[in-house]
């Protein structure tokens, strides 16, 4: 019994990573910070901001992306790309 609980949480960890979660990012700014929101409406909303990640900070995704929105451990949702540049740097390990 011990063998399959232990294959079932690695084939569940192995389908958490497949969709992203648990991946680490580094964070990239243009103007020294990547703001974090409450939801992933438009990355220049600022009734919804909470907190924000400074350039060279790592963060880990917490879901699955969505429409290019990455919530992770830094507190809400972040934007991962947007009109050619990329603020969250998928971290390959």
């Amino acid at each position: 019994r011990e063998d399959i609980d232990i294959f079932e949480e690695l084939r569940d960890r192995q389908n958490e990573l497949n969709y992203g979660v648990g991946k680490r990012y580094i964070t990239r700014t243009q103007r020294g910070f990547l703001n974090v929101h409450t939801d992933r409406s438009d990355p220049f909303e600022t009734g919804n901001i909470v907190s924000q990640l400074s350039d060279g900070q790592i963060v880990t995704s917490i879901g699955p992306m969505i429409d290019n929105w990455i919530e992770h451990d830094g507190g809400g949702w972040s934007i991962a790309s947007y009109e050619g540049f990329t603020w969250l740097v998928p971290i390959e390990e």
